[in-house]
């Protein structure tokens, strides 16, 4: 309970179909990060580290980032496509991101339980899909020295480069804007052409 505790605390704190060759949209925004934008793919990854004081310790935490993604919702797919829906989430105050928690997770079906936080950003020119993962001591397993990193890098790497089933994109996209963002749930329901999946 105690690193599911610290975990939520740093969250807040911390503040269409793929082919053989690599698919990718141009951005509008010519002047950006991201030239392209990837479509069930990423132009690279990247780890960066954040510290913060939680009862005045100082904390690192890692964050993975697939960068250029065509949506920053990509980690968040893969969670709830392989594991169904969140545990929790966490919204900043002050901020539009909202943070999903997935609880004992077992990420490689050997038992070892962790937690998985997806987020991501959407901006003009730089559109990314991040993620942080934590075992159940609350331990960083994307840090410098994790002997984790790069099976997670190449777990999520490869589950974002599969192909998404539309119902499934669109059962969570209901889920998540009538949890957090229910004033355009309404909306929501009235756009042409969209599927209603949820109550």
């Amino acid at each position: 309970m105690k690193s599911n505790a610290l975990i939520i605390s740093l969250i807040t704190l911390f503040c269409f179909y793929s082919c053989a060759t690599k698919k990718y949209k141009q951005s509008k925004f010519q002047n950006g990060k991201c030239e392209y934008l990837y479509v069930n793919d990423f132009s690279g990854t990247s780890i960066s580290t954040s510290d913060f004081i939680v009862l005045k310790d100082t904390i690192s935490v890692s964050s993975l980032k697939f960068e250029c993604t065509y949506t920053a919702f990509y980690t968040s797919w893969v969670m709830y496509n392989n594991y169904g829906e969140w545990d929790d989430g966490v919204q900043p105050e002050n901020s539009y991101n909202t943070y999903l928690v997935w609880k004992d997770i077992d990420l490689f079906s050997n038992g070892d339980k962790y937690t998985v936080v997806t987020y991501g950003v959407e901006k003009p020119g730089d559109i990314y899909s991040s993620l942080m993962v934590f075992d159940d001591k609350g331990g960083d397993m994307l840090s410098k020295n994790s002997e984790l990193k790069t099976k997670l890098i190449d777990l999520f790497s490869t589950e974002i480069r599969k192909k998404k089933k539309k119902k499934i994109k669109s059962i969570f996209h209901q889920k998540y804007i009538k949890q957090f963002r229910p004033e355009f749930w309404e909306t929501y329901k009235t756009y042409p052409n969209i599927k209603i999946y949820i109550e």
